[in-house]
């Protein structure tokens, strides 16, 4: 007795189950046609052509042989991109880029507006085209590009680079300033933000500022592996700072990281000279000066270093 009525009770479970199972069946067999319906539709609405195939391949071809510096093979396959699909955006963003590097400017940037015509909300090709117009001292074109780029993606660091770039070029380096920010907001350690940090602090006369951004830029990279140029000019911003013992410090620091230039021998001996070291001021200058033996500069800054070197006695050494 017990067990039947138990089995009466489990019935309509089951029967609910069972009910429950049907539905789930239908509603997956539903789905799977509106879903299978979905993709036709879209394939219908989004062809990929053929001459769209052709050109991605010609495309790829010609990027593989930028990267091997053949620009001759580059041009004639990008090319190829082009005519096989004329409304291929990325094919006439690549074909500029190869253009440009040949010096076909004009053309170049041409290539660039069609691109953007064919596709006006890609703001990788925006970007680019506004970079080319800067490179160009096109400012107003390439304002116009980047902000219609930001305004397309708000988020991107690229955009906020060039524009910034393009304020320093238009004379305005406290907004330009601003915007790098925007761009080091959304990628903290992109190195050509840090860089271009520091030299608008630079040309604001915030030497202290512009330390600390390049002491950040340093940190981006392994010890040893700085660039020569993050020292020398650090060496510049503590002279700004009247800091001339830390100048001297990073500016032979500078020397010892890579092939020393007459340029950087001289700084470092005003360096030396300032904090008070002449042997070390004297010993650059003649560096620089066999470097570079028909630069009156250096005969110069040897002549006035090797006059405040003390002697054994008294006096000083006379050249």
């Amino acid at each position: 007795m017990i067990d039947a009525a138990c089995h009466r009770r489990r019935l309509p479970n089951a029967a609910a189950r069972e009910s429950r199972c049907a539905k789930r069946l239908a509603f997956v067999c539903l789905a799977s046609l509106c879903f299978s319906s979905g993709c036709c539709f879209w394939r219908q609405q989004n062809p990929v052509t053929e001459s769209l195939v052709t050109s991605r391949q010609y495309v790829q071809q010609g990027v593989n042989a930028l990267e091997r510096q053949d620009l001759d093979e580059a041009e004639r396959l990008l090319g190829q991109a082009v005519r096989a699909c004329p409304d291929d955006a990325e094919a006439h963003c690549r074909y500029g880029e190869v253009l440009w590097q040949r010096g076909r400017r004009e053309e170049s940037l041409k290539q660039l507006a069609t691109a953007i015509e064919q596709d006006p909300n890609d703001a990788e090709i925006l970007i680019r085209a506004g970079e080319l117009h800067r490179q160009a001292g096109q400012l107003p074109q390439a304002l116009s590009y980047v902000e219609k780029a930001i305004d397309v993606d708000p988020k991107s660091a690229d955009a906020w680079l060039l524009r910034g770039r393009v304020l320093q070029q238009s004379g305005k380096p406290r907004p330009a300033l601003a915007d790098v920010q925007r761009c080091l907001h959304y990628d903290p350690r992109r190195r050509e933000a840090l860089r271009l940090t520091a030299d608008l602090y630079r040309e604001l006369g915030e030497p202290n500022r512009s330390l600390v951004s390049l002491q950040a830029l340093a940190d981006t990279y392994s010890p040893g592996e700085e660039p020569q140029q993050i020292f020398i000019d650090e060496g510049l911003a503590y002279a700004a700072l009247d800091r001339h013992v830390d100048a001297a410090r990073v500016l032979q620091q500078a020397k010892r990281c890579g092939p020393p230039t007459p340029e950087l021998l001289l700084l470092v001996c005003e360096a030396e000279s300032a904090a008070g070291n002449p042997t070390a001021a004297c010993r650059a200058a003649e560096q620089a000066l066999a470097l570079a033996p028909a630069d009156p500069r250096c005969r110069e800054l040897l002549q006035r270093t090797a006059a405040a070197m003390p002697v054994a006695g008294s006096g000083t050494l006379r050249r």
